[in-house]
């Protein structure tokens, strides 16, 4: 072939490429239909067979120039069998990259929501209300079915995991005998750079309610460079062992009890956290500030004067700066600063006017708290 039969063969090729690129891009706009039928059928089939009502609104599928695809779903609620609804979703979405398919590896590239709402009832047993409707699963199919040792087709899962990213949060707790409710709401939650063996960040900000009082607000900051040596496809498709049976009665711990007892002790800390950690789980090297603030709770009822908590991480060193209070005027305070490696040492001077009668206090007011 001539120079000029290569160009025109380029030419042509390239046209073509390009043709595919943008009808992959304009697709949606004739499946969207499609979409929305998909999410009425899904609606029938998940309450068909689990008696859960699932309500899919505008649904549609989308594509990117980065080469994924994926769906939106503008509003998505999901209610008991008997009508009490339990989560909601807005602007909901989820994309999958087509590139690393050319390898045989799945990689998802985006989990997201503009907002999350969660309601889960805690019955007086400390079980969800929700576990009552799910149904308990065949144990002779789920005997004979074979366990899943890989994807089809020789693909694998990437260790890439898709950024997860939600602009608004809320997952309450509500006690069923008292109804009163217990919730974490919080803002831009994202979980990003997650590759399994290699490193994963996360940010968010936001406060806990426990009922009529905000104990807690926080504001995270955490990148984090010291992961195992594995693979997301190992972890999954594991080898299933058979484990003998245990007959002891499991502990259920009650999630309610736990936010009782801070509402009680009048447990109150805002925490911003600001870190990273890198080296290897032998040789750990953590960089950033963790504040704690308005660190209190009541003894007798009485609330105590903040302390706080400052650790300033330096590599190896570690800076402290903490006071904590056990009546009005009793402070006890603890500051230095801690090294590792190869020279470690230990440089901390503890002041204290803390009587031991008001220390007992203290305790004695938690464990009142707790039965």
């Amino acid at each position: 072939m001539n120079k000029e039969t290569w160009k025109k063969a380029g030419i042509i090729t390239a046209s073509i490429l390009v043709g595919i690129y943008a009808i992959f891009l304009i697709l949606p706009l004739f499946l969207n239909g499609i979409a929305n039928s998909c999410g009425h059928y899904l609606t029938k089939v998940i309450e068909d067979t689990s008696g859960f009502k699932v309500k899919f609104e505008n649904v549609r599928f989308v594509t990117t120039p980065k080469m994924t695809v994926g769906a939106k779903i503008g509003h998505l609620s999901a209610a008991l069998p008997n009508g009490e609804e339990f989560l909601t979703l807005d602007n909901a979405q989820g994309k999958i990259s087509l590139l690393p398919l050319l390898i045989k590896k799945v990689e998802i590239d985006i989990i997201g929501a503009d907002s999350i709402s969660a309601n889960l009832k805690v019955r007086n047993d400390g079980k969800f209300l929700i576990e009552e409707y799910i149904p308990e699963p065949d144990e002779e199919e789920a005997a004979e079915a074979a366990p899943m040792t890989g994807l089809p087709m020789g693909l694998k899962l990437s260790n890439h995991l898709p950024d997860i990213r939600v602009k608004n949060y809320k997952i309450a707790f509500t006690d069923m005998p008292s109804d009163k409710s217990y919730y974490i709401e919080g803002h831009d939650l994202n979980i990003t750079d997650f590759i399994i063996n290699k490193k994963i960040k996360i940010s968010t900000n936001g406060r806990a309610v426990l009922d009529d009082k905000t104990p807690f607000n926080y504001d995270i900051k955490v990148f984090n460079k010291i992961m195992p040596d594995m693979t997301l496809n190992d972890i999954v498709f594991a080898p299933q062992t058979t484990e003998p049976e245990d007959n002891q009665t499991p502990f259920a711990l009650n999630i309610t009890d736990i936010f009782k007892t801070i509402y009680k002790n009048q447990l109150t800390a805002d925490i911003k956290t600001n870190i990273t950690t890198e080296g290897t789980f032998d040789d750990v090297n953590l960089h950033g500030l963790i504040d704690v603030t308005k660190l209190s709770l009541a003894v007798d009822g009485k609330p105590l004067p903040d302390g706080h908590i400052r650790i300033n991480l330096k590599g190896k060193s570690i800076d402290i700066d903490s006071a904590v209070y056990t009546s009005i005027d009793e402070e006890t305070s603890l500051k230095g600063d801690i090294k590792t490696g190869k020279k470690p040492h230990i440089n901390l001077t503890c002041k204290s006017n803390a009587s031991i009668n008001n220390i007992f206090n203290v305790l004695d007011s938690i464990a009142k708290s707790i039965n």
